[in-house]
């Protein structure tokens, strides 16, 4: 018996000193009775460094026994207790309190440190919180999602305030619900499929960028979806559609660059055509003049030179149009009566759209002057009547073109805050096609917009013609029901009465006696020129080189009256032989000619003395008039 109580007692001394946690013994003060455990290796004091302290509340503090004072309970579990050891470290315990009869004491506590948990559930939690904090702030919508029904749909578990900003809901409306709820047009996309896949497989994907469209959000987004290891997937994405938006400007912006280039192109070629067509016109034109003095009025051949001169002012118009189109000309604004362009531009129709078309026209007899440039008018009036034509071409139809005068009022028109009360010139243009969709109405005006076929329309006419209305303080509207047709009107503000060219077509053609010295490096421009000039009483000189009129100059400044010059000329152009003559004589006046002004403007000419500038072709007539205006202007008249 003494023996098993001997063996006994040992083997609770080496269960004791195994035991890897603390333990003391207490009484109910605190005061210390027994200690057994690894306390000198957990904490650095030796058993008897602690004894020495007396009390359990002088390492642990007071908080166990205020926790005990609290409750009647014989035992106490997993309080969490921390204890700074010999070298300063924290040490955090879970600790078990048991109230037991022992002769020298009544508290057990046995302390099981934790600290490696602690620190782990420390830095998670602190993890947690910095992806929480991630999650929540960052610029990129993100969701979490968990599968339902095999993978057959999803239901939201988390979703960040980025991706709420983007569907535009709330927190509460989203959370526990289908992603098919929230986004019905999941499917339409190809999203859900990839939520699928990537369900199924673990492996991430890219959606690419696609516009997703619903009820509430019409926007252009760009997904990435992962699967987490709990099986949930997340689904990472952007809204670009202010991306979008500048690239679709970027692409407007270069599409108008090529555009603008394309019509550089254009300017540059009717540029380099322009000055040898309005010198051969010049010639046809001034010779036919000339003719129309020397034959029989009434006559066939007069007949005959009358439609050589309309034909060759129709050519000289066309000129003068590409030129406007390609920006190589200034638009010269000048008071028009729009009822002969009206009905030149209806003949011109008549021979370019088919028969299945009837073209209609009511045209006021008095309907005042705009001021304005031709080429520009007859633009407008060629634009609306080319759409009307294309509303009409499989079809067929009736296309009307009207003319009036109109008092309105600027209230009349409060989307064009320019527009002044008075009276204006009303063009109105109607077709009896299928109308214009409703939906598109606030469009049409846009550069670029058109919805005809490829190739039969740029977009840009109707820009063009609101543009050129809107500068000259005008406006432009339309009517149209879908399936009965459209109608444009077009509002010009009426000129003040003047005289209008032409006007004075009939007057007697001024002529003189003064010396003129004409220069044009076209022989037959110089022939026209000698013949025309001399016809009207002045003595003329011509040259075909501008450095050699420059030395006729030089020789005999005196001797001459008026200078007439070709701008295009090799050797000097006119300008620099105009800059060289006025150095030798400043108040020699100079005429100066050219074919397109891409090379020198009418305020560059004056800029360096020369009086006037006129355009090719020289019409007789009005170079007759031009010249005795310049004489009579001179100094000493």
């Amino acid at each position: 018996m003494t023996d098993t109580g001997t063996e006994l007692q040992e083997l609770h001394r080496i269960i004791i000193e195994s035991i890897a946690d603390p333990i003391f013994i207490t009484d109910d003060a605190g005061n210390f009775t027994h200690i057994c455990g690894n306390v000198p290796e957990l904490l650095g004091y030796s058993v008897k460094e602690i004894l020495a302290m007396g009390n359990l509340q002088q390492l642990a503090g007071n908080e166990l026994f205020a926790m005990l004072a609290q409750t009647s309970a014989r035992e106490i579990r997993n309080i969490h207790c921390m204890i700074t050891g010999r070298n300063g470290t924290s040490h955090h315990f879970l600790t078990n309190v048991k109230r037991v009869a022992i002769r020298h004491g009544s508290l057990l506590f046995t302390f099981h440190e934790v600290s490696e948990l602690k620190n782990a559930t420390d830095a998670l939690r602190q993890s947690e919180y910095q992806c929480r904090h991630i999650f929540d702030n960052m610029g990129s919508c993100m969701a979490v999602y968990a599968a339902v029904d095999n993978g057959g749909d999803f239901i939201f578990r988390d979703i960040n305030p980025a991706g709420l900003k983007y569907s535009k809901v709330t927190r509460e409306e989203v959370i526990g619900k289908s992603v098919r709820q929230v986004f019905p047009g999941i499917d339409a996309i190809g999203l859900l499929a990839v939520f699928q896949r990537v369900w199924k497989t673990g492996l991430p994907e890219h959606h690419p960028v696609s516009h997703y469209q619903d009820d509430r959000v019409s926007q252009w987004v760009e997904n990435y979806v992962f699967r987490l290891p709990s099986g949930e997937i997340v689904a990472v994405y952007d809204d670009i559609t202010e991306r979008k938006n500048v690239e679709k400007e970027h692409a407007l912006l270069e599409h108008k660059l090529r555009h603008a280039q394309k019509l550089e192109a254009i300017g540059t070629l009717a540029g380099g055509i322009a000055h040898d067509f309005n010198n051969i016109l010049g010639a046809i034109l001034g010779y036919a003049e000339l003719m129309t003095g020397d034959v029989p009025a009434g006559s066939q051949l007069a007949a005959d030179l009358e439609q050589i001169l309309i034909a060759g002012h129709k050519a000289k118009k066309l000129v003068k149009q590409i030129l406007s189109f390609s920006h190589r000309t200034k638009v010269e604004r000048i008071p028009l009566r729009l009822q002969p362009l009206v009905r030149e531009t209806v003949k011109l129709l008549r021979s370019t759209i088919p028969t299945t078309i009837e073209i209609r026209q009511q045209i006021a007899k008095d309907c005042g002057s705009v001021l304005a440039d031709p080429a520009q008018v007859h633009q407008i009036l060629m634009n609306l009547c080319t759409n009307a034509y294309h509303a009409m071409e499989k079809t067929g139809g009736v296309l009307r073109i009207a003319l009036n005068k109109r008092e309105l009022s600027s209230k009349d028109f409060p989307e064009y805050p320019h527009l002044q009360s008075g009276s204006f010139a009303e063009l109105v243009v109607t077709d009896t096609g299928a109308g214009i969709d409703p939906s598109i109405r606030d469009k049409i005006f846009e550069p670029y917009f058109t919805t005809k076929e490829q190739g039969k329309g740029t977009g840009l006419g109707l820009a063009i013609l609101h543009g050129i209305a809107s500068e000259y303080g005008g406006a432009v509207t339309v009517d149209s029901v879908p399936g009965q047709g459209a109608a444009f009107h077009v509002f010009l503000p009426l000129a003040q009465e003047q005289r209008l060219p032409g006007e004075a077509a009939d007057d007697p053609l001024p002529t003189g006696s003064e010396h003129l010295l004409f220069i044009d490096d076209e022989e037959s421009l110089v022939r026209l020129g000698k013949k025309m000039f001399t016809k009207l009483g002045y003595t003329v000189t011509t040259r075909q080189s501008s450095l050699e009129a420059l030395q006729t100059f030089r020789d005999t400044p005196q001797q001459f009256d008026l200078v007439i010059t070709d701008q295009t000329m090799p050797g000097l152009t006119g300008a620099d032989l105009a800059v060289k003559m006025l150095r030798i004589r400043p108040d020699i006046p100079i005429i100066l000619c050219t074919g397109y002004t891409n090379l020198i403007s009418v305020t560059d000419a004056k800029a360096l003395g020369i009086k006037e500038f006129v355009m090719k072709p020289l019409i007789p007539a009005d170079m007759a008039r031009m010249i005795r205006q310049v004489l009579d202007a001179a100094p000493g008249r």
